[in-house]
């Protein structure tokens, strides 16, 4: 469940999108762009070369491209894309 909290696509990218503003409640369509995100991470987690990428093992995929986003460190990433957008 914190693997979820912290490595989700579409977690991830709401605070990244809520930085673009200074409001405290997300912009309208906000929360339809996170889902957005994330059905397209998850769309290039179903390719084949991610999935050979990331390797088998014993657990579910779907749990082992969620440890990458959390290892990788998904959500950092994303602040900084959003940080440099913004400001170049």
């Amino acid at each position: 469940m914190v693997d979820v909290a912290i490595g989700s696509p579409g977690v991830c990218v709401m605070p990244a999108f809520l930085r673009l503003t200074t409001h405290k409640n997300p912009p309208a369509g906000a929360r339809k762009a996170a889902v957005d995100v994330g059905l397209a991470f998850r769309r290039l987690f179903l390719e084949p070369e991610i999935q050979g990428a990331l390797g088998a093992d014993d657990a579910p995929y779907w749990r082992t491209a969620l440890s990458y986003c959390v290892e990788g460190g998904l959500q950092a990433m994303l602040d900084e894309y959003v940080h440099f957008k913004t400001t170049s």
